[in-house]
């Protein structure tokens, strides 16, 4: 298993590079940290074996406290490969690279003091797709208003590679704020919700 000064020399140089993202998860607030695909895939397929609750093929997404992560993230930082093979929900592939994702998360979600977590089946390209259809179906949906805004979440997708004799965490991300909308005229505001990319990055850090 990893050290745990190497944790602490990993998790210092994920600070050092992710500087930029602390700087806008200050200025958001974000209250959620959503994640998508590759090792959220994975930590949603454990949790759920965990809860004795299968994720169902057509399962969009599943709900998590930072409490049940943090459970999680140092009880697999502690073990061993073999370990590690052994835990259901873990494909094989993911056993080598998931701690450095472990990490990764778990910095975002300090440094935002973030307490709740979602794993999402589609990803930020999805989203960007949903948002031009709702731009086309609700033409109106720019005009905003202060009070109309309900809360702000941050999207990450954290991936891990082997590249060039090192390990490699892709951090994707997306702080997305949310607004109640309607249609075009006054009596039809309040009847739905948009989501609206304010910020969006993606970082490729070699830990070696």
């Amino acid at each position: 298993p990893i050290t745990l000064s190497e944790e602490e020399r990993i998790a210092q140089h994920l600070d050092d590079q992710l500087d930029p993202l602390y700087a806008i998860i200050e200025r958001h607030e974000p209250h959620v940290l959503i994640g998508s695909a590759g090792s959220f895939d994975s930590l949603a397929s454990i949790i759920s074996s965990e809860r004795h609750e299968p994720l169902l093929n057509d399962a969009k997404t599943m709900n998590f406290s930072a409490m049940e992560f943090d459970a999680l993230r140092d009880k697999l930082m502690r073990m061993t490969r073999t370990e590690r093979l052994n835990v259901p929900g873990l494909p094989e592939h993911r056993v080598d690279t998931l701690p450095y994702a472990l990490i990764a998360i778990d910095r975002v979600l300090t440094e935002g003091a973030i307490r709740e977590l979602a794993w999402s089946k589609y990803a930020l390209k999805e989203g960007a797709a949903s948002r031009m259809i709702r731009q086309l179906l609700y033409p109106c949906s720019s005009r905003h208003h202060p009070t109309d805004r309900l809360q702000n979440d941050i999207t990450v997708v954290v991936g891990t590679r082997v590249a060039d004799s090192a390990i490699h965490v892709d951090v994707k991300w997306a702080v997305r704020v949310s607004y109640r909308i309607g249609g075009c005229g006054s009596a039809d505001r309040g009847k739905d919700e948009i989501a609206v990319v304010a910020d969006a990055g993606i970082f490729d850090i070699a830990v070696e």
